[in-house]
């Protein structure tokens, strides 16, 4: 009974696995012996720093990968803003360039640190002392593999702004100082993150992110094999056929070899110097094949969109290809991408450039406003048209407000086109009631502008 008693519970703990109460002993449904039922995650590759850097040096999609979303956030004058110093000192300090590769190292090793180098009469482990900035000096970036810091030095204060964050960085210097090691205060330096991952992940990668090529390196890597793949059928894509008869008779008899091969060397010299071929009629017979490629295309199509998938990136963005179909135009995707390009720059280049403005306008050599305004510039640009129609309608929108006697005439063309440039977004004070009137001199300008 006893036998019986646990062979029963056995199969029932076994049925109470299933939720369908379907299995098939022949066939191995709904059994961890199936296929479906023997499928486990795979355990992921763990990309190296040498890994790394050969897929940055040698992989064309593996680079656009990583550059692409800091080339778009940061293309052209990526910033816009009046103060003419503010400019200077970033074509001083080349921060354009600091900042790009601060970003594609910490997209690509999963973590960067940019490094001020500033002269404020204290050495690099003390605090920043704000009030004493004479001058910034320069900026030198470390990429995640050159950053270390102790478990020891870790801000243990639970109401800090960095609780649990080191409170100094020990950077190995690829220069060949003196110092094998530079000691530096975060006050100094902005850190960079990499990929958002696990916390088991990050203990492992001394609290750093993953790269962004680690999500994706499947795909690369089956993307990469199709290339080698196709390269292979290319190279063997026309195959020449020589018939000879009684071949196998001239290979067995003595010298039959040699001849054979005089005879092709001699046939590939007549057709590669003059494009003629001389046969025996009676004897030889000369014919190319041309290897299949169905399908290919389709199949090269379909590895791209699992690649697409994968990075986040629109086929135009990382292909260069238009999307296809009667009624494909790309814009959704071009607007989902854009959108991420929109987050990148909130997330990683908005504080990062609040750091670098407020550090430059402390140095006792800044000669500018403490407050310095500015924004990111569109993304893409409206074409002529596309500007015509916005003040068209922004001209509909202001006059119904005038003629209502919401807003001021003159104010609002003051706003509107007393700068540099037209302005979507105006700001406009309270209209009193002793300002409602407008004078013939302010209703003429307004007709004539707008």
């Amino acid at each position: 009974m006893k036998i019986i008693d646990k062979a029963r519970s056995t199969i029932a703990s076994f049925f109470e696995k299933r939720t369908d109460n379907f299995m098939n002993s022949r066939t191995g449904l709904g059994q961890y012996s199936g296929r479906v039922g023997a499928t486990r995650v795979k355990p992921s590759f763990a990309l190296s720093y040498e890994d790394l850097d050969n897929l940055y040096a040698g992989n064309g999609i593996a680079r656009r990968i990583v550059n692409s979303l800091v080339d778009d956030s940061m293309r052209g004058n990526f910033i816009e803003t009046k103060d003419d110093e503010i400019k200077e000192e970033f074509k001083r300090l080349s921060l354009i360039k600091s900042i790009k590769e601060a970003c594609y190292f910490s997209r690509l090793f999963g973590g960067a640190i940019l490094v001020a180098f500033i002269d404020d009469g204290q050495d690099m482990d003390k605090p920043l002392n704000e009030k004493n900035i004479n001058k910034i000096v320069h900026f030198k970036i470390f990429d995640r593999r050159w950053i270390s810091w102790y478990e020891h030095e870790l801000i243990k204060n639970y109401l800090s702004e960095r609780f649990g964050l080191p409170e100094f960085y020990y950077l190995n210097s690829p220069w060949h100082t003196a110092e094998a090691m530079i000691k530096v205060h975060h006050t100094r330096c902005f850190v960079l993150d990499g990929v958002s991952t696990t916390e088991r992940r990050r203990r492992q990668q001394n609290d750093f992110g993953d790269s962004v090529l680690q999500s994706c390196f499947d795909n690369l890597r089956q993307y990469g094999l199709v290339s080698e793949a196709s390269a292979e059928i290319v190279q063997d894509f026309i195959q020449v056929i020589i018939k000879i008869n009684s071949l196998d008779h001239k290979m067995t008899r003595q010298g039959g070899g040699a001849e054979l091969a005089m005879r092709a060397e001699a046939l590939d010299l007549s057709r590669s110097s003059a494009n003629l071929i001389f046969l025996d009629s009676e004897k030889e017979d000369y014919e190319k094949k041309a290897s299949s490629v169905a399908g290919l295309s389709d199949l090269w199509s379909k590895f791209a969109e699992s690649m697409c998938a994968a990075t986040g990136y629109p086929m135009t963005r990382l292909f260069g290809q238009s999307p296809g179909g009667l009624n494909s135009t790309g814009e959704s995707d071009m607007r989902n991408y854009y959108d991420l390009v929109s987050a990148y720059r909130k997330d990683e280049i908005d504080p990062l450039l609040d750091w670098l403005i407020k550090i430059i306008t402390l140095q006792k050599t800044w000669q500018g406003t403490d407050k310095i305004e500015w924004r990111f510039s569109n993304l893409v640009e409206p074409t002529d048209l596309e500007r015509a129609e916005l003040k068209e309608k922004q001209e509909k929108m202001d006059w119904g407000y005038i003629d209502r006697g919401a807003i001021d005439a003159g104010e609002c063309w003051q706003e509107r086109f007393g700068g540099d440039e037209f302005k979507e977004d105006i700001k406009l004070k309270k209209l009193e009631r002793d300002e409602l009137s407008l004078d013939d001199e302010t209703m003429s300008m307004m007709s004539s502008m707008l």
